[in-house]
């Protein structure tokens, strides 16, 4: 138990630091500065800075996929799950994530962003594809290779997480927002082969409002 909380406290003082200033501004030093450890012990856990940066994003990876909803009910009601656990876990987080948005979309973060995007598609795309198998055998998704299917759904998802974390601070309205990523819950029921609506991708666009009204 000490070993695992002291391994968070070298995690909580990097995932500070990048939220404020960018992972390519993060050193060890500044580590061992916020939490008043040795270099020694710093390296008991973590071999560098890449060693760090892996172990942040397993954590936030680890964390959202936790509470994914994915057994039990049809293929679409375990989809739904799976759509409502990641919102659940942004709400959960929403002052962080409202307070690291800029800073996570930043060129300094891009390093981050590409770790956390892999990571996140080898998590959700076995979790999608048993759904995807399921869907083939009620013949709900029209589509021939679950397993492949499922990471491209994976890797859409992630674009559209990214693609509204990009429009913030631009300056556009909450509408303007919503029809830029509609496009992205058409791409994904043209992927499922799945009647236009079938996602009910316009309740994931009501959460996006209430994010935007937030942030403004």
């Amino acid at each position: 138990m000490a070993h695992a909380v002291r391994r968070d406290a070298f995690l909580d003082a990097a995932q500070q630091i990048i939220a404020t200033r960018g992972y390519e501004a993060l050193s060890i030093q500044d580590v061992l500065g916020a939490t008043g450890a040795s270099k020694g012990a710093f390296y008991h856990y973590f071999n560098g800075k890449g060693a760090l940066l892996d172990a942040i994003v397993a954590r936030m990876v680890d964390t959202a996929t936790a509470q994914l909803a994915t057994t039990g009910g049809t293929a679409l009601e375990r989809l739904e799950g799976v759509f409502g656990g990641l919102a659940a876990f942004k709400a959960g987080q929403r002052d962080l994530i409202i307070a690291m948005m800029t800073v996570w979309m930043s060129d300094e973060n891009a390093v981050l962003r590409e770790h956390f995007r892999r990571r996140s598609i080898a998590a959700l795309t076995p979790l999608l594809a048993d759904i995807l198998r399921q869907g083939a055998r009620e013949r709900t998704f029209a589509i021939t290779d679950p397993d492949a299917t499922a990471a491209v759904f994976a890797a859409m998802v992630l674009g559209a997480n990214e693609a509204a974390s990009a429009m913030i601070g631009h300056n556009l309205t909450a509408e303007q927002v919503s029809d830029r990523l509609r496009a992205f819950g058409e791409a994904f029921e043209r992927v499922l082969g799945v009647a236009p609506g079938a996602l009910r991708f316009d309740r994931r666009l009501d959460t996006v409002r209430e994010w935007f009204d937030a942030i403004a």
